[in-house]
Formats: structure tokens, C-alpha cells, sequence
């Protein structure tokens, strides 16, 4: 009885001490310090911006991505509209890059407290983009079986890595970094047929755009540059165009489906 009386006196106290431990807390946090402490320079100490003319920047790429996306990709869809599969392949490409152009503008530019949300969107909708891209060139190239596997593999990385950044918190930046260079590059797995069914130039800029995407991932990952910002989004934007030119190019005059 004795022992049982010792045990429920060390639970009784045991419960009275967070509530002990939060009075001190709210006492000593009424300091300056407490209430505003200060980032470790290892945090986020690093601003969105660190400069008004880094804002002003990225700013600019922005708006020509979002030009891109909606005149680049009404005049695609105009010059696809003869053919009934490949108009629908080229505009889920003109939806994939305007949802990637739009969120990323949208996380960029907004409020502090609304960006944690709309940091997830905008990387979501790289994978939109990467996938969206491949489509119309994948209808191009390929065939048969080689057509619509690659095109399920493709846009089955894609939604996994849609779900994940959406779902999946805590996953490392190195996850990260590399699904998005594997989704870009999964294409290589079709390179013959690619080849094959795609003229010389397509290919060089197909090929030109992923090297600048991954180029740009060594200024994504530099968060104390100044502008590194606005230079990955102008590296996205410069790969994006150079994919756009690809599929321009391969959208010369085709029979009606």
C-alpha cells in the first residue's frame, strides 16, 4: 500500500509539472528576446528577397514566363488545331506551363504567412510543367506501345511527386532535387525512338532545355546569392522556351487525326 501511495504521489507531481514548466515559460518569455528571438544564421535567416532589386528581377522573368505561357501557348494550340490528338497533347503542355509560370508567381510575390502553402503548390507545379512538356513531344516520336508507356511512366512520376510535395512532409532536399532531374531526364529511356521520329533540330533543344534546367538547380540550391532567384527562374524560363521552340518546330503542317 505504501508503494502505491509513493507511485500516485510521482504521478500527481509528475502531471503538475508541465503546467509548472509553462508558468515559468510565459513569465520568462515576456522579454523582447523571447517573444521576437533571434533566426540562427544556419535557419532561415536568408530573406525571400534580399534586396528590392532581386524582387525587381525575378519580377521581370516572371511576367515573361506568364507571356510565354499564355501567347506561346495560344499560338501552339492554333498551329496544332488540324490535328485532334496532338491539339489535346499540346494543350495540356500550354495548361502544364501556365500552372507552373502562375504558381510560382503566386509564391513568390505573396504574403509572408500565405508562402509556406503556395511554396508547395509552386514546386507541384514543376512537375506538372516537366510532364506537360513531354507530352506533345512523346505523341510526336513515338508509337504504339513505346507512346503510351512512356507518357504512364512520365506522368506517373509526376503525380507521385505532386502527391508527395503535397502529402509528404519532411522529405529532404535532395529527394527532391533528385525526382525533378529524374523526371526531366526519364526521357532517355526512349532515346532511340526518340531519335528516330524527331528531326536533328528538335532534338538539340530538347536537349539544350534540360541542360539549362539542370544548370539552374545549382543556383536554386544557393540561397545566399543575392539574386538566385530570379537566375533559376530564368534558367526555367530559358529551358521552358527552348522546349517550346522544340514543339513549334515539330508542329508543321500535319494531316488532320
Amino acid at each position: 500500500m505504501a508503494a502505491m501511495g509513493l507511485l500516485r504521489q510521482g504521478l500527481q507531481r509528475a502531471k503538475r509539472r508541465p503546467a509548472a514548466c509553462l508558468i515559468r515559460m510565459r513569465v520568462s518569455c515576456r522579454s523582447p528576446r523571447c517573444i521576437d528571438p533571434p533566426v540562427s544564421a544556419s535557419s532561415s535567416s536568408v530573406p525571400h528577397y534580399q534586396t528590392a532589386g532581386a524582387r525587381r528581377a525575378d519580377l521581370i522573368v516572371h511576367v515573361a514566363g506568364l507571356a510565354l505561357a499564355i501567347g506561346g501557348g495560344a499560338a501552339m494550340l492554333w498551329r496544332a488545331a488540324a490535328n485532334e490528338a496532338l491539339l489535346l497533347a499540346t494543350c495540356v503542355y500550354a495548361l502544364g506551363l501556365l500552372v507552373m509560370f502562375a504558381c510560382s508567381a503566386a509564391y513568390n510575390f505573396a504574403a509572408p504567412a500565405r508562402q509556406p502553402v503556395l511554396r508547395k503548390l509552386d514546386h507541384a507545379g514543376i512537375f506538372v510543367m516537366i510532364a506537360g512538356s513531354y507530352t506533345p513531344l512523346l505523341v510526336l516520336a513515338l508509337s504504339g506501345t513505346w507512346r503510351w508507356s512512356m507518357i504512364g511512366v512520365v506522368w506517373g512520376v509526376a503525380l507521385f511527386g505532386v502527391f508527395a510535395k503535397l502529402c509528404l512532409p519532411g522529405l529532404g532536399k535532395g529527394f527532391w532535387v533528385a525526382i525533378y532531374l529524374l523526371l526531366g531526364w526519364v526521357g532517355m529511356v526512349a532515346i532511340k525512338p526518340m531519335v528516330a521520329g524527331l528531326p536533328t533540330a528538335v532534338l538539340w533543344l530538347i536537349a539544350a532545355g534540360g541542360l539549362i534546367y539542370t544548370i539552374g538547380v545549382g543556383f536554386y540550391v544557393r540561397k545566399s546569392m543575392v539574386y538566385n532567384r530570379a537566375l533559376w527562374h530564368a534558367h526555367v524560363l530559358g529551358g521552358a522556351l527552348a522546349h517550346w521552340a522544340a514543339i513549334w518546330l515539330c508542329l508543321r503542317p500535319l494531316p488532320a487525326a
